[in-house]
């Protein structure tokens, strides 16, 4: 061998010895550095691995929108609408829960007026009933009035022409006359008036 394949044989095992000198001393070293970082805590924190399974929470900004919306139309009463309570766009709800809630002092205003308006129509009816009560009891009388009337005409008419005098007799004939044209005009006005009475009614 050659002077230089000497020298660069004794810097390779130079070399090797102080790799080995350095590894066996430093790992004594860093030994006795770690045990004394394990009484202080480690430097870098660590954790124990575990099977299992990992939550996954993310929190993000944004905007959260309806898949579906519909047209909520309001009731028509002929009229304006005062809404007293609303819920917030985007609040949850479910099923049943109240979303609009509009006054309804006008409504029941309006419902008081025809409830009292059907009370005074039921009691005009009530009057009407009574009147047409006292009419149909007056035409009644009137009828029977006029029938004791013909029935009496009748039997003055009856009387034999040679016991009275021509003119008494006529006078009588043309009573019994008047007395059934007067019964008949009051039979047709009674039949008349209660059907006028009941469509009225």
């Amino acid at each position: 061998m050659t002077r230089r394949q000497w020298i660069a044989a004794i810097a390779v095992v130079t070399l090797v010895a102080a790799g080995g000198a350095y590894w066996k001393f430093g790992t004594r070293a860093t030994a006795s550095e770690s045990q004394t970082q394990a009484a202080d805590g480690p430097i870098v924190p660590t954790t124990r691995v575990v099977r299992g399974s990992i939550a996954l929470d993310v929190n993000v900004t944004g905007e959260l929108r309806a898949a579906r919306s519909v047209m909520l139309p309001a009731p028509s009463v002929g009229g304006t609408l005062r809404i007293l309570k609303m819920v917030q766009t985007g609040a949850p709800v479910k099923t049943g829960d109240i979303l609009v809630e509009l006054d309804p002092s006008d409504q029941e205003f309006a419902l008081e007026q025809a409830r009292s308006q059907l009370e005074e129509a039921e009691q005009t009816i009530v009057k009407r009933k009574a009147d047409l009560q006292v009419q149909a009891a007056e035409q009644e009388v009137a009828l029977l009035t006029a029938r004791f009337d013909v029935r009496r005409a009748e039997l003055d008419a009856r009387v034999d022409q040679d016991l009275i005098s021509t003119n008494d007799f006529a006078r009588r004939q043309l009573a019994l006359e008047q007395a059934k044209q007067h019964l008949t005009r009051l039979e047709t006005e009674a039949k008349t008036r209660r059907e006028t009475d009941r469509v009225a009614l």
